[in-house]
């Protein structure tokens, strides 16, 4: 009887093995890795700027500047003249403290 209550848990164990392992090569992309060289993404990044996400600027009531890229929840904020890799990353205003629009915009037609 022990013989094949190891039987049956090593089967078990291999069914689990090649469930998990199928399950993974799903997930994982099937594109072939980027080979391009940084030079060449740069290149292409400079030749296409409209890729860029379009960039605005937004004053506060208190008159602290802001850049500001995105809409509704996905907007980043910059101080004006900051770079792009310093965002706000607290929805306030850095000059008096009030919250910074984050919901969804309105526009008029």
């Amino acid at each position: 009887m022990s013989r094949t209550l190891i039987a049956a848990a090593l089967v078990a164990a291999a069914l689990a093995a090649a469930f998990f392992a199928r399950r993974r090569t799903r997930e994982e992309p099937t594109s072939a890795p980027d080979t391009t060289t940084a030079d060449a993404r740069t290149a292409d990044a400079s030749a296409e700027p409209d890729e860029r996400p379009a960039q605005r600027e937004w004053r506060c009531a208190c008159g602290q500047e802001y850049v500001v890229s995105g809409v509704d929840r996905h907007r980043v904020y910059w101080l004006a003249g900051a770079s792009p890799d310093d965002p706000v990353l607290d929805l306030r205003c850095v000059g008096c403290g009030a919250s910074l629009p984050a919901g969804h915009e309105v526009t008029a037609a």
